[in-house]
């Protein structure tokens, strides 16, 4: 429990407010609530918070008033919190965090009343008297009005108060700590969507600039995660592709539907079974030597996964599928362009017979599909090969790359089997460029 410093509410603002509630000789009173003033007007009692407001509208004066009041019920809690030995609030953090909020409590009230549960209880009908006049100035003939409220506040309801805060500040940082651990753990995309909007009331809610800066970086850096989620091949055969979603080396499921197009294959039906998509698709009307391709797109958040799967129809299931990160490194770079390009990617393929023939890429940070022909490159078969390329270029920089999405080589590789049937085959793989 918080421990509570007794004292009794001090109330500056309506010591700064003498000065307007004194008449002066230049003002008359033409209208007011009482015949005589109250006698608690201009005073301060203990338990009370007696305040006043002048504006050239009776509700608008009332209105400021009780803006005063809970100014002074915040600046009284935030004291208090801060004189208690157990708050969750470092020293730094109320000196700095809630001063400021107080000092700007005029012009962001709107927005910060909401974050701050034990406002809402405050009420004009809670006043226990209040007094107003109209004046008007004798030389300009200007209207104004004078509201004055003696308002309750006994120290056990200070006391509440306390209570309330800093049970309501232990609830927010335990949520953040809560985020913060779950980063780490991504299961699916609608967890990441979910921390997302649930950091949005504690950033609002976070008063001093370290918490609201802490919160601000971990949202930002699960919004950073959409970039990073690729796709990657489980198996593909006539009929049927299955895929899944990977955030580095862990699976990640999502419940939004793929969108699927294709020119020459019909019928086409995506399904998620666990943490994987099995993409079915009618190629009775298709070419088997024609290229049949599905256009794969998957939201994930803000962003869109966008694959080419290239279907091969000829009975003849080909896999060629990358190990780790692929490797790419120029051996020129420039602000403008890279070429000499060393590709190193591991893979494993369920044939002994296969050769690659061509590459068509889209490599991270490069404007233009990469395209290599006339390779003739043997893959073995046997556990993982090794697979280097040289591409020669040179190549255009993309200026607009996002260096906050992780780096995916993507693209179709095109094989000749042991008959000299060719097939392309899908990759998408996480990449390391050295631009």
């Amino acid at each position: 429990m918080i421990g509570f410093v007794k004292r009794a509410v001090t109330l500056t603002a309506a010591t700064m407010l003498f000065s307007v509630v004194s008449l002066s000789a230049a003002v008359k009173v033409v209208e007011q609530s009482s015949k005589k003033a109250p006698v608690w007007l201009n005073t301060m009692e203990t338990e009370y918070i007696i305040t006043s407001a002048v504006a050239d509208d009776l509700e608008r004066a009332k209105a400021l008033c009780m803006d005063n009041i809970r100014t002074q019920v915040i600046e009284s809690v935030a004291q208090n919190v801060q004189s208690s030995g157990t708050s969750t609030l470092s020293q730094e953090t109320m000196t700095s965090g809630i001063t400021d909020f107080v000092d700007n409590f005029s012009s962001t009230f709107k927005t910060q009343a909401a974050t701050v549960p034990f406002l809402t209880g405050i009420s004009a009908s809670k006043a226990e008297d209040y007094y107003w006049e109209k004046r008007q100035d004798k030389d300009t003939g200007e209207i104004t009005w004078l509201y004055s409220i003696k308002y309750p506040f006994p120290r056990i309801e200070l006391k509440r108060l306390v209570d309330i805060f800093d049970t309501n500040d232990r609830k927010m940082v335990a949520r953040y700590e809560q985020l913060r651990a779950e980063y780490d753990d991504i299961e699916s995309v609608e967890q990441i969507d979910k921390a997302i909007s649930d950091l949005k009331p504690l950033i609002d809610y976070f008063f001093d600039d370290v918490r609201k800066g802490d919160a601000q970086t971990l949202q930002r850096n699960y919004s950073a995660l959409y970039g990073r989620i690729f796709l990657s091949e489980v198996s593909s055969r006539p009929g049927e592709y299955v895929y899944r979603l990977m955030l580095g080396d862990n699976p990640v499921s999502i419940s939004r539907k793929p969108s699927l197009k294709s020119e020459t294959l019909t019928q086409l039906h995506a399904e998620k079974r666990g943490t994987e998509w099995v993409v079915t698709y009618d190629y009775s009307d298709a070419d088997v030597n024609e290229q049949n391709v599905i256009r794969l797109s998957q939201r994930i958040g803000p962003l869109s996964i966008r694959e080419e799967i290239f279907a091969d129809l000829a009975g003849t299931v080909i896999e060629i599928k990358p190990v780790g990160e692929v490797s790419m490194s120029a051996e020129v770079r420039t602000d403008s362009v890279v070429s000499g390009i060393t590709m190193r990617m591991d893979a494993n393929t369920n044939r002994n017979d296969l050769k690659i023939k061509g590459v068509t890429l889209r490599v991270p940070g490069i404007m233009m599909p990469v395209i290599a022909d006339g390779l003739d490159i043997a893959l073995t078969g046997r556990g993982v090969d090794t697979v280097t390329l040289t591409l020669p270029g040179p190549y255009e920089i993309d200026t607009a790359k996002d260096n906050t999405r992780i780096n995916i080589l993507r693209g179709s590789i095109t094989v000749s089997d042991g008959e000299g049937v060719m097939h392309k085959v899908s990759i998408s793989v996480p990449a390391a460029c050295n631009w």
